[in-house]
């Protein structure tokens, strides 16, 4: 195959590592793709009470699913976002991929964490370019900082492609949260290439069908 023309900078979900995602990608035979799979450090997670595992923020309860109500670590996020940044920045000027052939995504809290980097507000960091987002399982963090005059802030072109999977049964990331966020993205932010994807009986975890998809997503 020759050189990568695009890369994917894909991110883990709590208490994994990047080895939990390295099989999946190589059974996708991505050619024209390269993905870079971060691990995150390990940190205390009080859900979990205080116990360290890797994670990309802090997590304090489960099921993640009332953005009314749920504690969310903010700090941890900015930290997070920062490291995508430094990927990305590493793709485009040590490989030569341009802004519009780069992929953000991730599984879970790190779906949550490459959200949140496509969706930056600081003009002189905020993306206003790539190829797609893919989410998988995962939630808008910090809904209500997009509301009002804060969404006009976001740079990222509204034809941003992005690619939603979440299963029907899941239990920690319930399936409605994420329908929620999507909607949030499409009908208040105006992303109108979101497509959200259902996969019915399929928990908190990838399922073989959406990986498909993801390829497919990948390749167009």
């Amino acid at each position: 195959p020759g050189a990568a023309t695009a890369s994917l900078v894909f991110l883990h979900g709590l208490g994994d590592t990047a080895h939990g995602w390295c099989e999946m990608f190589e059974q996708l035979s991505l050619k024209r793709t390269r993905v870079v799979l971060p691990t995150a450090r390990s940190i205390p997670i009080s859900v979990n009470g205080g116990m360290r595992m890797p994670g990309w923020m802090d997590i304090y309860d489960f099921p993640v699913s009332d953005a009314s109500t749920m504690r969310e670590d903010e700090n941890g996020l900015v930290e997070s976002v920062g490291v995508v940044r430094r990927l990305v920045r590493r793709e485009i000027d040590t490989y030569g991929i341009t802004p519009d052939r780069m992929f953000v995504g991730g599984f879970s809290q790190g779906g949550a964490v490459a959200l949140a980097f496509a969706l930056e507000r600081d003009q002189e960091i905020a993306p206003a370019a790539l190829a797609g987002v893919i989410a998988l399982s995962t939630w808008l963090p910090l809904h209500s900082s997009y509301a009002g005059a804060e969404k006009e802030k976001v740079s990222l072109s509204r034809d941003t492609k992005m690619f939603w999977g979440h299963g029907t049964d899941d239990m920690v990331v319930p399936h409605a949260f994420g329908r929620r966020s999507a909607d949030i993205l499409e009908s208040e932010l105006g992303f109108s290439k979101l497509s959200f994807n259902s996969f019915p009986g399929v928990g908190h975890g990838a399922d073989p069908r959406e990986l498909q998809q993801v390829r497919e997503f990948l390749d167009e």
